[in-house]
């Protein structure tokens, strides 16, 4: 009879295992989510703009750093954590002033209007 190599473990190993394993699967879950978040260029696009809305200084050249209107509906997203409405962003852009600001084509949004920064960051200041 030949014999098979087994391990034999208590319960405070067994669970001492488990939780290890867990705890490693998790961090590896937590550092892919990361790796998306910040591979997400809308996600960048937004948390640069709401920083620079915040800090004038946060971008050297606000002029020729452009977001369309996904990104400032993004800005600061309602209660469900979605971005704001396009009713919203129409109002916006009529009160702040930002429709009659220098905009152009999106290359990367089909052909939606961008602004730069510095306008945006305007118009949020005669809004917000």
């Amino acid at each position: 009879m030949t014999g098979q190599p087994a391990i034999i473990l208590n319960e405070y190993e067994l669970e001492h295992m488990v939780r290890a394993a867990a705890r490693q699967a998790a961090q590896e879950v937590v550092a892919a989510l990361r790796d998306d978040l910040k591979g997400n260029p809308v996600d960048a696009v937004v948390r640069n703009l709401r920083a620079f809305i915040e800090d004038r200084s946060t971008v050297p050249n606000p002029r020729q750093v452009w977001a369309n209107g996904l990104h400032i509906r993004s800005i600061y997203p309602g209660r469900d954590g979605k971005p704001k409405s396009t009713s919203w962003f129409q109002q916006f852009k009529t009160n702040s002033g930002l429709n009659d600001c220098l905009h152009r084509k999106s290359r990367s949004a089909g052909g939606n209007h961008e602004w730069c920064f510095e306008d945006i960051a305007n118009a949020w200041e005669l809004v917000g």
